[in-house]
C-alpha cells in the first residue's frame, strides 16, 4: 500500500549561491511529518508540481508565492545548505 505525500506549507526560502548561478530553494513541511522532517526542495520544481502553494505574494524571483511562507519572503541566505 502506498500513498502520495502532499506538502502543507513552505516554512522558509533560501538562495544557494554557486559560482555562476543562484538556486532558489524552499523548505517544505510535508503532510504527516513534523517540522524536523521538513526538506529543502527546488523552488522551480515545487512551483510546477504544487502551484497552489505559490499564490498571493512575491517570491525570491519576484513571482507570486504562498501566504503560508510566514513572512519570510525576500529572505536571502547564502550560507551552507542544510537538509532537514
Amino acid at each position: 500500500m502506498t500513498y502520495e505525500e502532499e506538502p502543507i506549507k513552505i516554512l522558509a526560502l533560501e538562495v544557494k549561491q554557486l559560482r555562476n548561478k543562484s538556486i532558489a530553494l524552499v523548505k517544505v513541511l510535508w503532510q504527516k511529518h513534523g517540522v524536523e522532517k521538513a526538506t529543502w526542495e527546488l523552488e522551480e520544481a515545487m512551483r510546477e508540481q504544487y502551484p497552489n502553494l505559490f499564490t498571493g505574494r512575491k517570491s525570491l524571483r519576484g513571482e507570486s508565492c504562498s501566504n503560508s511562507i510566514l513572512g519570510l519572503v525576500g529572505t536571502v541566505v547564502t550560507g551552507p545548505l542544510s537538509r532537514g
